[in-house]
């Protein structure tokens, strides 16, 4: 197994033993298993992905503008696209 699939592995592990810690009562087939992971990636990603537009706001790169329902929009700030750090 070369090491990207041993880290992937261990990844998997640890999410389905973290999930097992808030759903002790769980089962489901491997397919099953995968939505739930899916899910659970999904919702930490969505968190990551805001944290990362609201910094780029307080930079300067990125500005949002709420929208009439309720949701923000982010667009390129006036400043205009910087290096990645």
């Amino acid at each position: 197994m070369d090491p990207y699939s041993a880290n992937e592995l261990s990844r998997i592990i640890l999410d389905i033993q973290g999930y097992l810690e808030k759903h002790p009562r769980a089962s489901d087939t491997p397919e099953g298993v995968m939505h739930w992971l899916a899910r659970q990636r999904y919702e930490n990603m969505l968190e990551l992905v805001g944290q990362a537009l609201d910094r780029l706001v307080q930079e300067g790169v990125m500005e949002k503008r709420k929208m009439p329902d309720g949701r923000w929009v982010y667009s390129l700030g006036h400043e205009g696209p910087r290096p990645a750090k």
